[in-house]
């Protein structure tokens, strides 16, 4: 087969292939190339999520129109000269490609000035065709048009997402430019409605403040350190301010928003001690350093970036999150243990797959069977205390396994024993009886401590209420009737333009599980309804919580009964007694007796041990009585 250089066209579909992936791609181009151009106001258009339309216009220097022609031609960039500068870059864009390769996908319309010229210049692209150019009447600067984005590729069109999920990532975009700019105006209009106005700031806490509230904002810590290779401006949240996933994890490098396992591992790492498991830290990292102590030109859209010194790096933001931190009074909760976690069986990491959660066999005198009941099937019959009894049937969500018990024996702690038959043999099962065990007390007002004749053991009331909860909103949303309680006077929650995006999109999918909320105009919405077993003082997290986790739940491959219980969970964190509350004996007794009829009662939705013991034996030894 000959070898032939392939026509303009081509070339520049085939860089479009690279460089412009989606709308917000589009947009995040445009954004980059006005920031290059000096711009201090930069306004965004975008209609049916950017695939109809998407238009930028900056207030930078503009192109006379000699400028205006060659930005249309690959490669041509105002920002190289030679070779040596791929090693220093300091713009944000460099390549040449952007310009030529959306207009190759697209129909293309540029109007642009410099204050210099009396005129302006008009320039259209039609699918990659030759531009037509004239000179035209416009302000100072340059605005950008692109409509009907891949229409004439087809084949790229229909991997295109929703409306919303192409909104959602163009916000995306426009928020961390902000971020990154604090000294720029940004406007981002959706389908004529306005989703970010920001004033120029003259800090980026101030910014924060504009785009995410003021409630989320003061809830950060701000510090500033500087080392002799780089200079790190942290934002991080403080102990009550955690996410489900790392979607409010930020990290900007000289003005560019990056991806980074380098910087995401250094964060998780500085604040290992003081988040909990299976939360995530919110934080915005900017990082200043020479340009020449980092590459931005080992990915088509610039996303990732490689660092001179990964190890120094890592160091660096371990320190200076970790005395930031410290200097705020962030205080940690000490371990005495080296992984209390391992200790006592718990799994030592959150189960976040599509299925439902298998617990392993803890290290304990409770062994936890190897799979799950569900929730809504007709009770099994039972023995003491609520328990399985003689023959009784569970069906798990995968492998069945049968439980059996030929008479309830009593085991050494004085509870019925239970044989489980799976495809391995047989497993003893020890369930501890709750009811009879005697109540020592509650201890720090966060553990109920009980005891037999051999042991004594610790349960976390708020892990122990969360099981009991998460069970009993999943077997009511089985059976299609979950609880919702009106509230007479609504919660007014301010959103962020993300969760804003989400929550116009799945508002029905929320009232699904009991939560009615309707938007009350701006960034603000009303909560009307919330799940029965839901204080209203927890409903605003909860609420923001499941805003932050809409997207990741409802995956397509993912089971509707695995959907359930995911948000299931979440509700039943929110819906719980909290550690330090205090409880009457009364309702201590009444948890317990919640707890004893749980499926499974050792750990929480998340995981987390709700029970944890220490033999007499050990108590004794402690004491040098053995």
């Amino acid at each position: 087969m000959a070898i032939r250089v392939l026509p303009d066209d081509v070339a520049n579909k085939i860089a479009a292939g690279e460089v412009v992936e989606r709308p917000a791609s589009v947009v995040k181009e445009l954004i980059d190339n006005s920031l290059d151009a000096a711009a201090r106001e930069i306004r965004v258009e975008v209609r049916e999520g950017g695939k109809r339309l998407v238009r930028v216009q900056d207030d930078g220097h503009g192109m006379d129109r000699e400028d205006a022609e060659l930005s249309l031609k690959r490669h041509a960039t105002s920002k190289l000269t030679a070779a040596e500068d791929l090693h220093v870059i300091d713009t944000l864009g460099f390549r040449g490609e952007a310009i030529p390769s959306i207009a190759s996908v697209a129909r293309f319309e540029m109007l642009t000035r410099t204050a210099e010229s009396i005129e302006g210049t008009r320039a259209v692209v039609d699918g990659g065709k030759s531009p037509e150019v004239a000179p035209v009447g416009c302000p100072v600067g340059t605005r950008i048009t692109v409509e009907n984005l891949f229409a004439n590729v087809p084949a790229r069109l229909k991997f295109l997402k929703t409306d919303t999920t192409e909104l959602n990532h163009t916000v995306n975009h426009v928020q961390w430019a902000a971020l990154a700019h604090p000294n720029v105006r940004f406007v981002l209009t959706h389908n004529d409605r306005t989703l970010i106005d920001v004033a120029a700031s003259d800090t980026r806490a101030e910014r924060i403040r504009l785009l995410y509230g003021k409630e989320f904002a003061d809830s950060l810590i701000a510090f500033t350190k500087s080392f002799e290779s780089m200079d790190i401006e942290c934002h991080i949240g403080n102990a009550d301010l955690s996410r489900p996933n790392r979607s409010h994890q930020f990290f900007f490098v000289n003005g560019r928003a990056i991806r980074d396992r380098t910087v995401s591992a250094a964060v998780s790492e500085a604040l290992r001690e003081v988040v909990p498991k299976g939360r995530y830290p919110v934080a915005f990292l900017f990082l200043r350093m020479d340009a020449d102590r980092v590459d931005v030109n080992v990915h088509p859209t610039k996303a990732e970036v490689r660092f001179q010194d990964e190890r120094g790096l890592f160091r660096n933001i371990v320190q200076a999150v970790a005395q930031g931190i410290a200097e705020s009074k962030y205080i940690p909760t000490i371990q005495t243990a080296d992984d209390p976690a391992e200790q006592h069986g718990a799994p030592a990491r959150v189960n976040n797959g599509d299925a439902p959660m298998v617990y392993p066999k803890p290290r304990s005198h409770s062994i936890i069977p190897p799979s799950r009941a569900r929730y809504g099937d007709p009770p099994p019959a039972t023995g003491l205390s609520g328990r399985p009894g003689p023959a009784a049937d569970r069906q798990a969500g995968g492998p069945a396994s049968t439980w059996t018990s030929a008479t309830p024996a009593r085991g050494r702690l004085g509870t019925p024993v239970v044989t489980a038959a799976t495809g391995s043999g047989a497993i003893d099962i020890e369930l501890l009886d709750f009811e009879g065990l005697e109540l020592v007390g509650v201890l720090y007002n966060t553990y109920i401590l009980v005891a037999d004749t051999e042991s004594l053991y610790y349960i976390d009331q708020h892990v122990a209420a969360e099981r009991v909860n998460y069970e009993r909103i999943v077997t009511r949303m089985r059976a299609g009737a979950v609880a919702s309680q009106g509230l007479l006077t609504p919660i007014s929650v301010e959103l962020s333009p993300d969760r804003k995006v989400r929550f116009d999109a799945h508002r029905q999918w929320l009232s699904r599980f009991g939560i009615e909320a309707e938007s009350f105009g701006g960034d603000t919405a009303l909560i009307r309804a919330i799940p029965a077993t839901l204080d209203s003082g927890e409903a605003e997290q909860m609420f923001k919580d499941l805003l932050d986790r809409v997207e990741s739940e409802l995956h397509p491959e993912r089971s509707w009964e695995v959907i359930q219980e995911r948000v299931a969970a979440t509700i039943a964190c929110h819906s719980s007694v909290r550690a330090g509350d205090p409880l009457t004996t009364d309702e201590v007794r009444a948890l317990l007796s919640d707890l004893s009829k749980a499926r499974l009662p050792f750990n929480c939705p998340h995981g987390r041990p709700v029970i944890i013991s220490m033999p007499r034996m050990e108590i004794e030894s402690r004491f040098q009585r053995r």
